[in-house]
């Protein structure tokens, strides 16, 4: 198959006076707002909806790592982001700590994590049918916005229900991956619930799938309906789960990041929604740090030369939490405007009407 067009670095443009361009860097706060759960509390929520094989199972790997785990103590639970680290050194380690399975293997482990990562992905399917037919009106009203000023949105989030409002199944997404198509954009760096590689793609009927990106046999396709592939057998997408070492394998990823980088390097307003930059997110943070570096030095282009610099972006931080404020500002480099309250309360009140 024909390598598709990759996002390259942006072209040496004068930049217009006032800069117009405004990217969004969307969170887990964001779709807080649609009933999804935040780090912290996700494992908690999701508890009682396992089956009890896949419960059992996790209880053991749970209770080994956090020895004071009760499943009726919401206290005792760790985050997701924690559990899914530890799981991901526990099978990084397995053979090197022991020398002998013992009576946990490593299958057993791989299978308990999978199982994991499946039930997450099918609450979050779930969520986003119960949405799509009756999005709430802050969300229509912002996906309205975000189309009529063809502005960028960077999500770092997995969910469907902002992404099937900004296109329509009929017409190709603009993941910022191919620069011939015109109107909003959407960087999904930790990947989407609809985009599969390796077997999964493989059993997904051809006119139910669209190539999105190829680079060699690493080939991903989106999966054409906004909801989970039905069939006998689970698929798991192409996302990147939230632990402390991220691993970014495939060069689709590579391109999402570079276009990232791309948007906020040429942006005049930058506002953060419900994003709350975890510390353990490295790969985050020095991306939203050369973003913002750029916007005063001017991105790189092919050849080592940099085009010419846009200056620094009006930013915004809508979050309750003062802490995650401060971690942006950080990044950003330069006072940041502060509203300390829910993306769904700032879409009702202060979205910007151009």
């Amino acid at each position: 198959m024909a390598q598709r067009k990759k996002s390259g670095s942006a072209p040496n443009v004068k930049a217009s006076k006032p800069n117009e361009r405004h990217v969004y860097v969307v969170g887990a706060g964001f779709s807080a707002g649609l009933g999804y759960p935040l780090v912290n509390d996700l494992l908690i929520r999701l508890w009682p909806r396992l089956d009890s094989d896949l419960r059992e199972g996790l209880q053991k790997v749970v209770a080994f790592h956090h020895p004071g785990f009760a499943a009726s103590r919401a206290t005792s639970y760790p985050s997701i982001e924690t559990l899914l680290s530890e799981m991901v050194s526990n099978e990084d380690l397995f053979e090197a700590s022991r020398a002998a399975p013992g009576g946990f293997t490593l299958g057993a482990l791989r299978k308990v994590r999978r199982g994991l990562l499946l039930a997450i992905v099918d609450w979050f399917h779930e969520i986003a049918n119960d949405y799509r037919s009756a999005p709430p009106t802050w969300l229509t009203e912002f996906a309205a916005h975000v189309k009529k000023t063809s502005a960028t949105v960077i999500s770092f989030n997995w969910d469907l229900v902002l992404e099937s409002l900004l296109f329509d199944e009929e017409s190709e997404p603009n993941y910022g991956l191919d620069d011939s198509l015109e109107g909003p954009i959407l960087v999904k760096p930790h990947g989407s619930l609809n985009w599969f590689g390796g077997r999964a793609a493989t059993n997904i009927k051809a006119e139910h799938k669209h190539l999105l990106h190829t680079e060699g046999d690493r080939a991903v396709f989106r999966f054409r309906h906004f909801r989970a592939p039905r069939g006998k057998r689970s698929y798991m997408p192409l996302i990147i789960p939230p632990v402390s070492n991220k691993r970014f394998a495939r060069p689709i990823f590579r391109d999402l990041w570079r276009r990232s980088v791309s948007e906020l390097s040429k942006a005049g307003r930058v506002t953060f929604l419900g994003y709350s930059l975890p510390d353990a997110d490295l790969h985050a943070r020095f991306i939203l740090r050369f973003g913002f570096d750029n916007q005063e030095q001017g991105e790189l282009l092919p050849g080592g030369k940099r085009a010419a610099h846009t200056g620094r972006a009006i930013t915004t931080i809508v979050n309750p939490d003062i802490n995650a404020a401060r971690r942006i500002e950080g990044i950003v480099g330069s006072a940041c405007k502060w509203k300390p309250m829910f993306v769904k309360d700032w879409a009702e009140t202060a979205l910007p009407t151009a």
